[in-house]
């Protein structure tokens, strides 16, 4: 996820907002890692719960931006 999420492909919009979205997703990739080779369970599940609320915000976050400016959000195809 996190050599994903370095992809051009994943940069959909500018500014401060969705940079610090990106910048959490990252960081919190990076501490699943961690906790994973730690072998902690607890840790691993709760950063794993964080990185999926933190993705649903930016989701949100970029769906609401877009409505708002009056742009349409490309779809990928099947």
């Amino acid at each position: 996820m996190a050599e994903m999420s370095k992809a051009t492909r994943w940069q959909v919009m500018q500014g401060p907002v969705y940079a610090q979205y990106s910048a959490e997703f990252s960081r919190l990739c990076n501490q699943l890692v961690k906790m994973s080779k730690e072998k902690n369970i607890d840790g691993a599940a709760l950063s794993y719960m964080h990185l999926t609320l933190t993705c649903i915000s930016c989701h949100k976050h970029v769906h609401n931006t877009k409505i708002t400016a009056g742009t349409s959000i490309p779809r990928e195809r099947e």
